[in-house]
């Protein structure tokens, strides 16, 4: 959800503090303000393999990746299915330092083994498993700001 505040310089202090204090993280994106609700500490994602559903622990996540309709989660012990969006995790695990990279994939920068600029406005990033995985040009420079690089 994006909303802008508009008002003076108080008001908007105002509404800020009250929403942190409703455990909404507010994050400065251009003109507008994202508000993302803070998750609980021990939150898991649900995942569906044939008729077998799990918890997902996210730290074991690698990444997220859209597969037409499907969202797959590739974990270190597993790859699944999950119900959510990539919308919907990216926003869940902004916390855990998941980022969007593209269209179709969300990272764990926690489980990134190596990046490397290619042209085009473009990185390559090869994960802890070996899956390489591309930032798209859409999200280059949200990418370089968030790795200061």
């Amino acid at each position: 959800m994006k909303i802008k505040i508009a008002g003076n310089q108080e008001e908007k202090n105002k509404v800020s503090i009250s929403l942190e204090n409703n455990k909404f993280e507010i994050v400065d994106s251009d003109e507008d303000y994202i508000l993302i609700k803070s998750s609980s500490p021990n939150s898991s994602i649900i995942g569906k393999l044939g008729d077998e559903i799990f918890l997902v622990d996210p730290l074991k996540v690698m990444y997220f990746e859209s597969d037409g309709n499907d969202i797959l989660c590739i974990s270190r012990d597993r790859t699944c299915y999950v119900r959510e969006k990539l919308y919907q995790i990216e926003l869940l695990l902004h916390e855990k330092k998941f980022i969007r990279i593209s269209r179709s994939h969300v990272i764990n920068t926690k489980m990134i083994h190596s990046i490397k600029a290619t042209s085009n406005m473009k990185f390559n990033i090869k994960m802890e498993n070996g899956n390489l995985v591309t930032v798209t040009r859409s999200y280059y420079h949200q990418f370089k700001e968030y790795f200061r690089i």
